[in-house]
């Protein structure tokens, strides 16, 4: 389990325990994280059925980075994003991704599974990349109490095979950290909820800082 303390001097202090929880059952879904992309990187935490999310990012430094999302939970199984990519004043790129998510991780029993493909139209900088993943959620306690941490590892295919990894630690039931390596890039994060459905979000992605901001609903 992951634990947040304070100081006697009331500052935050993070202890990391490990605990096999009788009581994992009462916590197999967390409403923390319910998205299949990290920051950039796919994972096996999926988007429900019947949702979306809209997310823009923009860079602190103009004329500079633009990403844009539209996710859509499909079915049980199938999440689909149309997303575009735009650097300066070049042309706006437009591509899609398609993820199957074979299970969903049971929180302190098991991991889940999905594979897919981004940018199927190979438009991106990062181009057409085939992955698979597997995703652990763990029971963390942030300064407000019970939440969850996530842990993906994974593998992108795109010439040749290379790792990716992320994860995310909640400090309270509205913030958590997000950090996360494709194999080629770095890219951290700060998030804040203040209410369920709106994330807002300050990136390091690579060389360029980004402002995000997503909504989440229901179709």
């Amino acid at each position: 389990m992951l634990r947040f303390g304070r100081c006697a001097n009331g500052s935050v202090r993070y202890v990391a325990t490990v605990r096999l929880s009788a009581f994992a059952l009462l916590g197999l879904v967390s409403a923390t994280a319910s998205a299949d992309r990290l920051i950039d990187i796919p994972t096996a935490i999926k988007l429900p059925a019947g949702d979306f999310r809209l997310e823009y990012s923009d860079s602190f430094e103009g004329p500079g980075l633009q990403l844009a999302y539209a996710d859509f939970g499909i079915t049980t199984s199938f999440e689909g994003s149309i997303r575009t990519q735009q650097y300066g004043a070049g042309q706006t790129k437009t591509t899609a991704d398609l993820t199957y998510n074979v299970l969903s991780p049971l929180t302190d029993l098991g991991p889940g599974f999905a594979f897919g493909v981004q940018d199927i139209a190979n438009t991106t900088i990062d181009g057409r990349r085939e992955f698979a993943c597997a995703s652990w959620r763990v029971p963390a306690e942030g300064i407000d109490g019970e939440n969850t941490a996530d842990v993906t590892l994974g593998v992108f295919y795109r010439s040749r095979a290379f790792a990716y990894a992320g994860a995310t630690l909640p400090v309270s039931r509205q913030v958590r950290f997000l950090a996360e390596s494709d194999g080629v890039r770095v890219a951290v994060g700060l998030e804040i909820k203040p209410v369920p459905r709106l994330g807002l979000r300050v990136i390091q992605r690579g060389p360029s800082t980004l402002a995000d901001l997503s909504w989440t609903g229901k179709l």
